[in-house]
């Protein structure tokens, strides 16, 4: 009867496992006596510095061609458009700066009234 997990047939000794995992990392680095293209690529510093100016290019091209607001008046346009219509939500969104407690409080021409 033959037994499926019987591994007394492999030694078991410092020596065969040595020689074992030399040949796995000879045959995973080396294949038919020259070295895979992998391999080269991981030691060569050139193509690591082709391949970090290449990622450098690619997210310089990403950055240049994201969509930026086209036209400031079309921006402050569709931000009228879209904003609450109480005059407090006004107040926020009409300015470039924060609003003043007397314009919060009083309303949009407080600060104007000076």
């Amino acid at each position: 009867m033959i037994e499926f997990f019987d591994t007394s047939s492999v030694p078991d000794d410092r020596a065969h496992w040595d020689a074992l995992a030399a040949r796995i990392a000879a045959a995973a680095t080396h294949r038919d006596g020259r070295v895979t293209a992998l391999a080269s690529f991981a030691e060569s510093r050139v193509s690591w510095t082709a391949a970090a100016l290449a990622v450098a290019a690619g997210a310089l091209l990403i950055v240049r061609t994201s969509a930026a607001p086209a036209d400031r008046s079309i921006v402050r346009e569709w931000t009228y458009a879209v904003a609450p219509a109480d005059e407090l939500a006004r107040t926020f969104i009409g300015s470039d700066r924060p609003p003043r407690v007397d314009e919060l409080i009083l309303g949009r021409d407080a600060g104007k009234a000076k």
